[in-house]
Parts: C-alpha cells; structure tokens; sequence
C-alpha cells in the first residue's frame, strides 16, 4: 500500500473561545472537571503551548486525584485512555 505524507499546518488561526467557555478548551465545563481533550481549540492552543498534541492525562492534570481517578476508568470503559502519558485516542 503505497503512503502519502501529509504536511502539518503550522500557521492556524481559531477563534477565541466564547467569554463564558473555559479559556483553555474553549468548552463549558466546571472548573473541577477535565478539560475537553477532544476540543480542536484546546489541541490547538496546547500544542502550541508544548510543542505536542495534549493526552487526556495533560486534560486532567488540574482536577483532583479522585475526579483523575474516576475519569480514567470512564475512559478506559470506552477505550479512550491508553494509560498515564500515552496518547489519546478518539
């Protein structure tokens, strides 16, 4: 099966999120609960920021060690979590 490479846009422009979104994922959501690691906005402005694409651990890093706890094993039940620093998928 023959591949074809597709280069990476480096310059991309999304708009702001909404002033009432969470400024990092640009999704509603309660402080306590993780951010929306499926949010282009949030893949967008992280990497940006680190220089890789976010896993849902980096979405979770502020919540508590509970609210981490219980969303792991969410997403895990749906096959969305590979574990601590693998990438996310879906």
């Amino acid at each position: 099966m023959k591949t074809v490479e597709i280069p990476l846009m480096e310059e991309l422009a999304i708009l702001p999120p909404a002033p009432d979104a969470c400024p990092m994922c640009a999704t509603q959501h309660d402080p306590d609960v993780p951010h929306n690691a499926q949010s282009l906005y949030y893949q967008m402005k992280f990497r940006q920021e680190h220089g890789r694409f976010p896993t849902w651990d980096d979405a979770m890093a502020h919540c508590s060690e509970e609210t981490r706890q219980r969303w792991q094993l969410e997403l895990k039940l749906h096959g969305t979590y590979t574990g601590k620093g693998g990438r996310r998928r879906g």
